[in-house]
């Protein structure tokens, strides 16, 4: 009986400890760009990716390697750099598309605001190969 109860335990363990390396990879992220007459958003949360643009969904369930290669650019990406080249004025003129990004990678936290179509280049990257996976399925 002593025997089962300490296998128990060391099941138990190593079981949480895989699960929180888990947790640790995941990736949710939430973009989205809006004026009156178009709408643009981008969410990535777990393995799954939501496209809407003005009203068209595109849905795609990723695998293992995409996730990887996305967890690949999101490391690249310089977060300090991004915060420098940011500015609040841009975009809040009425001729920009306002775009609102929102990451949570490795337990950290980051949200921008910045220009729909001038969009901080590491962050650029990332987004156009999320889009891509979309067109890949069509």
């Amino acid at each position: 009986m002593k025997v089962f109860n300490i296998l128990f335990v060391l099941v138990l363990s190593f079981s949480q400890s895989c699960q929180g390396q888990e947790k640790e990879n995941t990736v949710s992220l939430d973009y989205s760009a809006r004026t009156r007459g178009f709408q643009y958003s981008l969410l990535l949360k777990n393995n799954v990716l939501n496209i809407t643009k003005n009203g068209e969904i595109s849905t795609l369930e990723l695998s293992k390697e995409q996730l990887s290669d996305i967890n690949t650019l999101i490391s690249k990406i310089d977060f300090t750099k991004i915060e420098s080249e940011l500015s609040e004025e841009k975009a809040a003129v009425d001729r920009v598309i306002p775009a609102k990004f929102n990451l949570q990678f490795n337990k950290k936290e980051y949200n921008y605001n910045f220009e729909h179509n001038n969009s901080p280049s590491n962050l650029q990257e990332l987004l156009n190969y999320l889009e891509n996976l979309t067109n890949l399925k069509e």
